[in-house]
């Protein structure tokens, strides 16, 4: 993934954890690999998927929920505005029966499979998604969760659908670029930031979103605090806001 520009939007997503390389790129990736092969060659006639976890995926996969993530992916859930506990019901349901109903109603026998001691050469976040049809052909989409819910695809060009680049009024690579165009143009860290935001959009839809993200947070802050029990993700952690 080659340097380029990021927005608030690009880095603060709303999406289910715990982690956003373990968690919501993977979910992100079988969203992505679902729709090339809806796309081309077409999932009619799709009969199985194999998703193998590699390095990191396989070793925190279960503890980080990316099988769950995975499979969520596969169902068309979303995960800025999916019901998560539906959704853990029906991946629970997938991952028991080791068949997935895709988007398009398809019934399609699915595994899981975890590779701890094997890592792929481009990112220890790797993991292959391989289907087969009922005419015995595959496809093989191998992807990367690099960081922050970004996935790249093995194979496709470094600007393969990535946006046209803008000009920022602000271009900003590091800390001291920031300081430095506050100094200069008397704005505070926050006015330079938005400055440069509406290079992207709207400042109306930029605050649109930053309130439906602070809506999410204090939403997730509400139901931390008010569930009891024990935290998903297998390793038994009981919960204690809800105590305090």
């Amino acid at each position: 993934m080659g340097e380029q520009r990021l927005s608030v939007v690009d880095i603060f997503k709303i999406g289910v954890g715990p982690s956003s390389s373990h968690t919501l790129g993977p979910w992100r990736a079988a969203q992505q690999c679902l729709a090339r092969w809806t796309s081309s060659p077409g999932v009619a006639g799709l009969e199985r998927i194999e998703v193998h976890l590699y390095g990191s995926l396989a070793k925190t996969g279960r503890g980080h929920g990316t099988d769950v993530a995975v499979i969520a992916g596969l169902i068309g859930a979303d995960p800025e505005t999916c019901d998560i506990d539906a959704v853990r019901t029906e991946v629970a349901a997938v991952l028991e029966q080791q068949h997935v109903r895709l988007a398009d109603g398809a019934d399609v026998e699915v595994a899981i499979l975890f590779h701890p001691q094997e890592s792929l050469p481009s990112h220890p976040n790797g993991l292959t998604f391989r289907g087969r049809w009922a005419d015995a052909h595959e496809h093989v989409g191998t992807y990367y969760s690099v960081g922050g819910g970004f996935v790249v695809c093995d194979g496709d060009d470094d600007d393969e659908g990535r946006p046209a680049p803008v000009v920022l009024p602000f271009p900003i690579d590091t800390a001291a670029d920031l300081l430095h165009w506050c100094d200069r143009s008397g704005s505070s860290v926050s006015g330079v930031v938005r400055a440069n935001e509406a290079a992207w959009r709207a400042p109306s839809q930029t605050e649109a979103y930053l309130a439906n993200l602070w809506e999410a947070m204090r939403a997730s802050m509400f139901r931390g605090c008010h569930t009891p029990g024990v935290l998903p993700g297998g390793l038994h952690v009981r919960r204690r806001a809800a105590d305090f």
